[in-house]
């Protein structure tokens, strides 16, 4: 006898449509949840992009170049979050000498020759100052005729907190929704297959001669 054929002896009909309910719903669920996950992080991965950009754009601005030293500076507020040490926002220019980073950098300098460049949307991923994962971008322009390549970062603990938060979300969801499922689907078993249970017992009664 073939395994398939003890589970059938074994488990009944009932248990099977039910087992078959939680599989579908699990993975219907599962499915689901991915998609939704992968939808709202690209959301967020773009509005973060987006932030950095605007930063970007008011960073630019502050650029100049002296006439007599032919140097680049930047003059720009010093009570914003690449001026407080180790925000998680920086800013740092590449190509430069002397190097010219955001004060937030403090004597610390971000390494890119160890960062991954992530598509859709085109953010930079490094690891900043005390060992915080950071997300970037990169802007090439000219200031005076002189090329320019600024790389702004922010923390990417912002986005990572979302993401736990949501993947919470989505477990209490799909296990409410596995329970509900599952309930509905006992219940429904039950009550479709009372009229086969009840000619099983009349075929059997007959078979034993107490019905005819």
């Amino acid at each position: 006898m073939s395994a398939e054929r003890r589970f059938s002896r074994h488990v009944g009909l009932g248990t099977r449509l039910i087992l078959l309910a939680a599989v579908t719903a699990l993975l219907v669920s599962t499915l689901g949840g991915w998609l939704l996950r992968q939808s709202i992080q690209t959301t967020l991965l773009n509005h973060f992009a987006q932030r950095l950009e605007e930063k970007a754009d008011r960073l630019e601005s502050g650029f100049f170049v002296t006439p007599q030293e032919q140097r680049i500076h930047w003059r720009g507020r010093n009570d914003d979050e690449f001026s407080r040490i180790f925000s998680g926002w920086y800013w740092q220019l590449a190509e430069t000498a002397p190097s010219l980073v955001s004060r937030s950098l403090w004597d610390s300098r971000i390494d890119m020759s160890r960062a991954v460049v992530r598509q859709q949307p085109n953010l930079i991923e490094v690891i900043g100052p005390q060992g915080v994962a950071l997300l970037g971008i990169e802007r090439s322009f000219t200031v005076e005729e002189r090329n320019i390549r600024l790389h702004v970062f922010g923390p990417a603990s912002d986005i990572n907190n979302e993401l736990a938060r949501l993947d919470q979300i989505l477990l209490l969801t799909q296990l409410g929704l596995l329970l509900v499922l599952l309930t509905f689907s006992f219940f429904q078993v039950r009550l479709g297959l009372t009229p086969l249970r009840r000619l099983g017992q009349r075929l059997s009664e007959v078979r034993t001669g107490l019905a005819s």
